[in-house]
């Protein structure tokens, strides 16, 4: 059971009595999976996870497996699923040849059951048992099912569409050399970066219509305090705006795109979150989260408001199993389970040496109490689901009940309005 703030009114008073929220300097990291050297269960995570349909979450390794007669000594990757406990399977092995070698980015679930990635040899494809089969074209990484059913993603110069069997689809040339797979944003369009061209040829975003026409929505490197050298993937957040990273101000940037193409610098990274790595994450809480590739050495996780205050959460230690948060140098972003926690992976150090996968433990909603005219008004944010409010006339009483009025949803929060009572009462949510 899960239980966040307690919350106590009277006739005229609401009292904050209990709040369990953790700080947010103070996030507990957890290493569910420390990767060993060359192995059969693989080495070097260099993808980000994809939670697929069954809770489990899917990634890949970019070494080790199945030792093959081109790689006697190792392999050529690996696809693994592991539970949020960090129970690792191994799926399945790349052999450098017909099913393809060394991993990279991020899978994705399609409506077809089955998982769809990129390696060096292109985009492959493997079922949820493991049968694992290359599908050639594409080796930007982070491939995406459109909602037209295809699979977009993008090659040298080239952004592609293909149907899921790998029968013929279309292409396009991108203003530059794409430099991170596609999202399809709300308006139903398909939005990229590149890492070069434009008017300044620093980089672009780019957009793609579903009826193909593609265009430049801003070109990078506007001047001298500008975002260039885009990279990675896009994220729209819960404000209708893009979110990305690119190189500049020393030592990165996070930037903000709206859709009709108005680019805005957000946040400076500094050295303490040294070289940002695309594909940023909306967390339950509103704010953005994403690891560096170097911050303070080894690497970080941090937190941005939409408003650009940066926050370093926690660095990580390297390969000194002394020191907290194993792992070095995470080349990839987060991503957000249903349990509102954030997972990732470090493709060096860790634990053992070879990488891991870790878990932020993030806190859980706030309920939030306002009171007028005899009403007291209970709200928490509709990202969080599956919470119950819950009362009490006493905390040592242990005896908790359902509130029987509906939450009403208004602004993206849960609304729960109670008559306020001549007695004491207490508030809290329950998962």
């Amino acid at each position: 059971m899960k239980t966040r703030n307690f919350f106590r009114t009277t006739l005229a008073v609401v009292a904050l009595a209990l709040a369990p929220h953790l700080p947010i300097q103070a996030q507990p990291f957890q290493e569910l999976y420390a990767f060993v050297g060359i192995s059969t269960n693989g080495s070097n995570p260099e993808g980000a996870l994809v939670q697929g349909r069954d809770g489990n979450f899917y990634g890949t390794t970019s070494n080790g497996g199945q030792p093959t007669t081109n790689d006697p000594a190792g392999g050529y990757g690996t696809v693994f699923q592991i539970t949020p406990d960090g129970v690792l399977t191994t799926l399945a092995w790349f052999n450098g040849t017909n099913n393809g070698a060394n991993p990279f980015g991020s899978m994705i679930q399609a409506t077809d059951g089955n998982f769809y990635g990129t390696s060096e040899y292109g985009i492959f494809r493997v079922t949820p048992s493991g049968v694992l089969t290359g599908r050639g074209g594409g080796i930007v990484g982070d491939p995406i099912q459109g909602s037209d059913g295809y699979l977009y993603y993008a090659d040298g110069d080239t952004v592609y569409r293909s149907p899921l069997n790998g029968g013929a689809g279309m292409q396009w040339s991108a203003p530059g050399a794409p430099s991170g797979g596609l999202i399809q944003a709300s308006d139903g369009n398909y939005y990229g970066l590149t890492s070069n061209g434009g008017s300044n040829d620093l980089g672009t975003a780019y957009r793609l219509t579903p009826q193909g026409v593609l265009t430049t929505v801003v070109s990078f490197g506007q001047d001298s305090t500008s975002p260039r050298f885009p990279y990675g993937r896009l994220l729209q957040a819960s404000d209708g705006n893009l979110y990305g990273v690119s190189e500049g101000g020393g030592n990165g940037m996070i930037f903000r795109l709206t859709l009709d193409g108005v680019l805005t610098t957000m946040a400076l990274c500094g050295s303490e979150n040294d070289t940002p790595n695309g594909g940023l994450v909306e967390g339950n809480d509103g704010n953005l989260y994403g690891t560096s590739y170097q911050g303070d050495g080894y690497g970080s996780v941090f937190r941005m408001t939409k408003k650009g205050n940066l926050t370093a959460l926690l660095y990580f230690g390297g390969y000194d199993t002394n020191f907290p948060n194993p792992g070095a140098y995470p080349s990839v972003g987060l991503a957000q389970g249903s349990d509102g926690n954030l997972y990732g992976t470090c493709p060096y150090g860790g634990s053992r040496g070879a990488g891991n996968v870790f878990r932020i433990i993030m806190p859980g909603p706030l309920l939030s109490p306002s009171q007028a005219a005899g009403q007291l008004t209970l709200s928490w944010r509709t990202n969080y689901v599956g919470y119950t409010l819950q009362s009490s006339p006493s905390l040592a009483s242990g005896n908790w009940s359902d509130c029987t009025n509906p939450p009403a949803i208004v602004g993206g929060q849960f609304i729960v309005t109670n008559p306020v009572s001549g007695g004491a009462g207490y508030f809290r949510l329950k998962k």
